[in-house]
């Protein structure tokens, strides 16, 4: 019986320090960041847009584990390109940083590196992709990564974040297109042409009363 309590009470302490251990020991790895396509930093993943508009969508790239910088990312987005087609594609410039964009017919690549001394920490949003609707249906637009490399002040780590998507429906403004009106020059011709009726009234008017 003190035999079979002192085993337990081993194992207990061992479990005990094994817990402890993996609490304070240093990961290997860490996990991929996120890769995103937002509008004023939300997240997309639908968008309803009038054909032969203009939208702008910003490539971010989140939740990279403490302790952790980007030190690189090779990045390509997709499209249809008999739907869509890509106007700019405008890397955020920051100091240190080297940008390569390499734009196509329905594809555009973009990739970004710097020093393990300059590693970026933080969410933040890295290329502007703006995009031009040429047609009517409805698109699917996907953000794959090639890797994400992070660096916690060594050898960089890559790693590979889930892929991003969005639906574009694009379909015909119904009326045309909206824009801006001055209400008063729309009604001053109706406003003269009143004004005008209203004289040559009161000219007949005055012509009959005269004996």
């Amino acid at each position: 019986m003190i035999f079979m309590k002192k085993t337990g009470l081993i194992l207990a302490t061992m479990l005990v320090a094994l817990c402890v251990l993996g609490l304070i020991s240093p990961a290997k790895g860490q996990a991929a960041p996120k890769i995103s396509l937002e509008m004023n930093g939300v997240p997309v993943t639908t968008l309803n847009i009038p054909v032969c508009s203009e939208f702008t969508l910003e490539f971010w790239i989140r939740d990279i584990e403490m302790l952790w910088g980007l030190v690189a990312f090779d990045i390509v987005i997709t499209w249809n390109p008999d739907l869509i087609e890509l106007l700019e594609a405008d890397p955020i410039e920051r100091e240190g940083w080297t940008h390569v964009v390499s734009p196509g017919p329905g594809s555009a690549t973009v990739k970004s590196y710097t020093t393990v001394a300059n590693r970026w920490i933080g969410n933040a949003t890295w290329v502007l992709f703006t995009f031009h609707c040429l047609g009517e249906g409805t698109d699917l637009m996907v953000l794959e990564s090639g890797e994400i490399v992070l660096s916690d002040g060594g050898p960089g780590a890559p790693t590979s974040p889930e892929p991003c998507e969005v639906t574009v429906h694009q379909f015909k403004a119904v009326g045309g297109v909206v824009v801006p009106v001055n209400k008063l020059a729309v009604l001053s011709p109706y406003l003269a042409l009143i004004g005008l009726v209203g004289a040559v009234t009161v000219a007949v008017a005055v012509r009959r009363r005269k004996p």
